[in-house]
């Protein structure tokens, strides 16, 4: 009798599966297996997935015939696409459509193919463009999973060889951009920081990286810095703080090289207080971002989750690593 179940269990699953492969091939049903499965059980690369991880590009086989700057640039312009379609001027994403459509599906398999890149491979502004794409791929991708509640987990991507969450791939791009000059362009550690505002998700490539770079930190600083020029008081955000060995050494260096990346009534707030040479009260915070005047957010939508990679936020939403 035991047996007969089985095999009448058995055969329903295999039925089942296969009128569910039909009804897809058919139009009548959205897989949404590229969203969650992209990645096999194969061990082949060495890298295993401890309890609450999840890696997210995995394959069994990877195409050798492509280099490392094709696949960047195929990423960065497939990722170019996907955040124009589905990344609005405002600060909601339908996350949940943008994880099951095309675009997102190419980009993901596109990603399949980083474990294989070599860094060396690639020049200096194509390493940088690449790795703020991929902190930005991951960072959409976590959200996507979030969104469709289809996994809470520690994520990663395997990118040339090595396994990585978010810390690991600002670290990557830091220790990168290191080896020009024994210095970090402070901008970086902004750019691989995207939190609560969409606005800010952008992609990158080599030919337009300074400028992309410069507008993301003017737009960024213009969110989060508060000034009260009377009392000769700024409020910088907690990056700041984090990686402050990265910045400007003095509190005047400091203020003005923010100066320089900022536009009107902020920059000239900050500009009296250097001009003014009095002592300045500098502290270090994540000032909450405005949304007072915001319309409800519909259903379906959301705000990207706050979720930062450095030591001081690693417990908020720390599922999402």
């Amino acid at each position: 009798m035991v047996h007969a179940l089985k095999s009448v269990f058995k055969f329903s699953y295999k039925s089942a599966l296969f009128l569910f492969d039909l009804l897809i091939q058919s139009g009548y049903v959205v897989s949404l297996t590229p969203v969650i499965h992209l990645e096999d059980e194969s061990t082949e690369f060495g890298f295993m997935e401890n309890e609450g991880e999840k890696i997210l590009n995995r394959k069994k086989s990877l195409n050798e015939e492509l280099s490392a700057a094709k696949i960047g640039e195929l990423f960065s312009s497939a990722f170019e696409i996907l955040i124009l379609k589905h990344v609005t001027q405002v600060e909601l994403v339908n996350f949940r459509t943008m994880g099951t459509s095309p675009e997102f599906v190419k980009v993901l398999q596109i990603a399949e193919e980083f474990y294989a890149m070599k860094p060396e491979d690639l020049n200096f502004a194509q390493k940088k463009a690449f790795f703020l794409n991929c902190y930005n791929l991951l960072l959409i991708h976590s959200q996507v999973l979030h969104e469709l509640q289809l996994e809470k987990s520690k994520n990663f991507y395997l990118i040339m060889g090595e396994k990585m969450d978010l810390q690991n791939i600002h670290d990557k791009l830091c220790a990168h951009d290191r080896t020009r000059d024994q210095s970090i362009d402070p901008r970086l550690h902004f750019a691989a920081s995207n939190f609560a505002n969409t606005k800010l998700l952008k992609s990158y490539n080599e030919f337009k990286l300074n400028s992309a770079l410069r507008d993301f930190t003017s737009t960024f600083l213009e969110e989060r810095i508060r000034i009260a020029p009377t009392k000769s008081k700024v409020i910088l955000p907690k990056l700041v703080s984090v990686y402050r060995d990265d910045f400007p050494k003095t509190n005047s260096e400091l203020l003005q090289w923010i100066s320089e990346r900022l536009e009107g009534e902020k920059r000239e707030k900050i500009n009296r207080i250097i001009e003014s040479r009095c002592d300045v009260h500098i502290k270090f915070k994540d000032a909450s971002l405005r949304r007072d005047s915001n319309p409800p957010i519909p259903t379906g939508m959301s705000h990207l989750s706050p979720i930062m990679h450095h030591p001081l936020m690693r417990k908020r939403n720390s599922f999402l690593y």
